[in-house]
């Protein structure tokens, strides 16, 4: 695996609500919306670690946080960070005793077909049933 793609997580391994993370997302409005936030490069100080405020992934999370394929709800955030990065990120994961499932953005018309990068063209999955997907359209 590519040192770049390494992800770590806090020492402290926090898992964090569903609940806490939307509110803390709805106070991240009052500096802007994602634009504003990603040209300012907007990061925040959140228990004790420098967070980054501007991610597509968030405003598709706070509405939707099952996945469109197979139904399974994530029940949580987790910090993470790229080890090549300097500010962390929240991940949504589903975890129970026996796993980890990481949830993510889906280009409901993939890129390769000509999809945008726009909100409406997102969609939640959890990694198993994106991979799954690839780069098809399922319309």
């Amino acid at each position: 695996m590519n040192k770049e793609n390494c992800k770590i997580r806090t020492k402290e391994n926090k898992h964090y609500s569903i609940d806490e993370i939307h509110k803390l997302f709805e106070e991240w409005d009052s500096l802007g919306d994602f634009k504003t936030r990603k040209n300012r490069k907007c990061n925040v100080l959140f228990d004790g670690y420098l967070v980054k405020t501007y991610s597509q992934r968030y405003d598709l999370f706070r509405t939707n946080t099952k996945c469109t394929q197979c139904g399974l709800e994530a029940n949580c955030y987790i910090l993470e960070k790229q080890e090549s990065s300097k500010a962390w990120h929240f991940n949504l994961y589903y975890v129970d005793k026996d796993r980890e499932i990481l949830f993510t953005k889906d280009h409901i018309v993939p890129k390769s077909l000509g999809g945008k990068n726009l909100l409406s063209n997102y969609q939640t999955m959890c990694c198993v049933c994106n991979g799954e997907k690839s780069n098809k359209y399922i319309g």
